[in-house]
């Protein structure tokens, strides 16, 4: 995975992960995810950010399989706007295993 600095908190950052589980409808195999309406995974999911001890929850506005794409699921997540300056470790659980991202 590629890590990239998190220019500005306040900030929204999207990525896309494989592997999240069945969906809240049927896609076929081999069609891009739904644009007028995203399908929606159906395990739970969080992410949360750290600094050392400093840990907190992250808004996610939007989690669905990625519209127009194939086989990958888009997550937008906020960085809280107070969150300090330095390396962070970004981490999602999707009640499948524990998901680490780390950024500059």
């Amino acid at each position: 995975m590629i890590c990239r600095p998190i220019s500005t908190t306040g900030t929204t950052i999207h990525f896309w992960l494989t592997g999240l589980g069945p969906l809240d409808r049927p896609v076929p195999t081999g069609q891009p995810g739904p644009i007028d309406s995203p399908a929606k995974p159906l395990a739970p999911f969080a992410c949360y950010i750290s600094q050392g001890d400093l840990v907190r929850g992250l808004q996610i506005p939007f989690f669905a399989y990625s519209p127009g794409l194939l086989g990958v699921y888009q997550i937008d997540a906020v960085i809280p706007p107070d969150w300090p300056a330095g390396k962070s470790l970004l981490g999602c659980d999707a009640n499948l295993a524990p998901i680490y991202i780390q950024a500059k």
